[in-house]
This record gives C-alpha cells, structure tokens and sequence, in this order.
C-alpha cells in the first residue's frame, strides 16, 4: 500500500493543475450595471408600478409598493448609451414624467464586477383633475382627433418573423410605454417617423421603406430612403439600365404590440400596399390607446417584409422566405443590441 501513495499524489497534484489551467482560461463574467433608486409623491409617499427607464435604451423596470427600483443590465448593452450624462425618466399615469441624471457619464465598467450606482430621489407632481380641466375650458376646443385605421388582421404573410425578447416590454404597464420604447430603438437605428394602426388589443407600428443589401443590412444613407434603386457605377450596366430596370432589395417592418397569439394570413401584400401603409397611418399613438394596459402576455412581433426587384420584371415581388431570420435583420439595423 505505501508504494502507491507517491502515484496517488501525482495524480492528485495533476489533477490540481488541470483544474487550475481551465480556470485560468475561463471567460469572465460580463460587467453589469446596476441603478438604484426611488420615486416618491411631493409628500414623500412611495408611489408603485412607476416605469423607470434607461434613457437612450429599451431597458426599464417598475417600482415596488414603497417606490423602491433596481435598474440593471450588462456592460455591453450600457456601452451603447450615447454620449453624455447617464439619466433615467420615470412615467406614471396621473403624474408628470420625471428624469434627473445619474452621473456626467459612463463611467468605466470591468468584467466580472458590478457598477452599482445610486440615482437621485425622483419626487413626481400628480396632475390635478381640477386643474386640467380648468386649463381645457380656458383654451380653445382642440379639433375631433383623426379615427385611428385598423391594419388587416391577421396581418398578410411576412418574409420572415421573430418575437422580441420578453425584457424589451419588463416593467411596462400600458401600451405608451412599449411605444416608447419602440420610439426610442427606431430612432436609435435612424428610423423616421413611423405609421401607427390599431389590432386587437393594442396597435401595430410601421417604418417607412427602405433599401438593403443582400445580407438585409441598410444601404448608407441617402440611398436607404430612396424609393429609385441607385445607378451603378458600371458603364455595360448603365447602358442596360435604359432599357431595363435596375435591381435591388427593399424592406418593410411592421412592429405588432398585442397579447392577442395570432398567425400571418396567407396573402401576399405588395410593395405598393407596404409603402400605402406608411401613408394611411397616424404620425403619434393616440392616448386613448396608449392608456391601455400593457399585460403580462403583451409581446412586441417584428414583421419582416421584403421586397426584391429583378432586372426582368416591371414590378418589385415579395421575398416568400428571406435567407436572413427576422432576428438578425433587426440586430443588423440597429434596432437590437447584438448578443454579449
């Protein structure tokens, strides 16, 4: 027996090593940041359910019963802030929205640590019913607003598809606050004024037309918004070009906010329908709409129509399948933050 224990030490002391090396190699564990807070009447009462959000980026939760909120997320996801302070903005129905800055910027983030920051109290001024209504009689009485245009329901069959992730919508409790955060990611991505429709239980938003590239990434701009395909710089191309049309790739996205599951129908819209859309909807959510609640089942669809145009055909034709899933196109646009 005692002439095994010098092999037995070895092979622990292998054993050891080896469990050192692989911890060595390991990947670190991403950097988070993390804001903590609370909201609070002019009576410093905690008021609940408050939506507190990240300005600049679709992360947000809600305050608990003493208005106490935790706002969290990785170190990649913050590093797209824009420049400038980091702030966060509080809304609540009934009360004035809020936001106040946290720091003058960013500051450094490391992996596998947490940057735990405190915000600033947030004291939120209810809006007095009184009040408003007295300010209402004293102006003008506003012109009726527009009927909202419902889209087509079930919506026609799409290129391609995906869900947003349920933490786009975390702490979100009416539908104003997934516009918002619609709002904010488009035009982060350089997306103009989108059309709005309503669909059972909540509203569909639509951006305008655009062109990409075979990987379904947007053209440079001011080529991405032009409804003409660019001429190419080819001198045999251009010369073919007089006679037939130039090729080229177009997109649509249609953004459902609902709890209602639904299937695409199997008709086929075209692209002269898609481009209708953007001019038969309305420029802003009207509140009426935005006033409703935002379930726990409410989920944001990203609806991917493409379009291509062939050098044969008079007519652009909708992709039936894209070769690019839903989900990439949106992180290729801009409107996701790629995966950490």
């Amino acid at each position: 027996m005692k002439r095994h224990r010098p092999l037995v030490f070895c092979w622990v002391a292998l054993w050891v090593q080896v469990w050192l090396a692989l911890s060595a190699g390991a990947q670190p564990t991403p950097g988070r940041l993390v804001i903590k807070g609370r909201v609070v009447t002019v009576d410093s009462i905690g008021i609940h359910e408050v939506l507190v959000q990240l300005v600049g980026l679709p992360v947000a939760t809600s305050t608990d019963s003493w208005g106490n909120f935790s706002l969290e997320t990785t170190r990649s996801v913050a590093g797209r802030l824009p420049s400038g302070p980091v702030s966060i903005r509080a809304t609540h129905a009934g009360y004035a929205d809020q936001q106040v800055d946290v720091v003058p910027g960013l500051p450094t983030m490391v992996d596998g640590q947490t940057l735990a920051l405190a915000a600033p109290l947030l004291v939120m001024r209810a809006i007095r019913p009184r009040m408003m209504r007295r300010l209402m009689s004293a102006s003008p009485a506003p012109a009726q607003a527009p009927q909202m245009p419902t889209l087509d329901w079930p919506p026609p069959k799409p290129s391609t598809q995906c869900v947003l992730p349920p933490q786009f919508l975390a702490g979100a409790t009416q539908l104003r606050h997934a516009d918002d955060r619609l709002r904010t990611a488009l035009s982060r991505a350089g997306y103009g004024t989108p059309a709005y429709y309503q669909i059972p239980n909540g509203f569909a938003l639509v951006t305008q037309l655009e062109q990409i590239s075979p990987d379904a990434k947007p053209l440079p701009a001011p080529q991405r918004w032009s409804v003409q395909i660019a001429p190419t710089q080819k001198v045999a191309d251009w010369l073919k070009s007089l006679v037939i049309a130039r090729a080229g790739r177009f997109r649509v996205l249609v953004f459902t906010v609902t709890d209602a599951p639904f299937a695409p129908s199997r008709t086929e819209i075209s692209r002269k329908a898609a481009m209708a859309w953007l001019g038969n909807g309305l420029n802003v959510l009207p509140p009426a709409i935005g006033a409703q609640p935002c379930s726990a089942d409410c989920r944001v669809t990203a609806l991917v129509y493409e379009f291509e145009k062939v050098e044969t055909q008079p007519e652009s034709k909708l992709v039936p399948q894209s070769s690019v899933l839903g989900g990439v196109q949106l992180v290729r646009t801009g409107i996701l933050p790629a995966l950490p």
